[in-house]
């Protein structure tokens, strides 16, 4: 499991080091979900792509855009482990 603190961030991990599911929140501080979900999937078409918002409109237009899964926040550790688990279990 690797932490960025910003969607550049985290695409620049992926491309050093990329991993099988990507967790990414819809609005932050320094770069967007939308814009990390795209160069992500340009880099990964199948990856699979968790995303978080409080915003559930953020959170239908990323499914839209690629997300296989969403969660609102705040949500329970166990919603995301599910979420996970589905998505990498086959």
């Amino acid at each position: 499991m690797t932490a960025a603190s910003s969607g550049d961030i985290g695409v620049a991990v992926f491309k050093r080091q990329p991993h099988d599911i990507v967790i990414t929140d819809v609005v932050m501080d320094d770069g967007e979900g939308v814009e990390t979900m795209k160069q992500l999937h340009h880099l990964s078409p199948d990856l699979p792509i968790i995303a978080v918002s409080a915003h559930q409109p953020y959170l239908r237009w990323m499914e839209k855009l690629g997300a296989r899964r969403s969660l609102s926040k705040p949500f329970r550790m166990s919603s995301l482990i599910k979420a996970v688990t589905q998505l990498t279990s086959g």
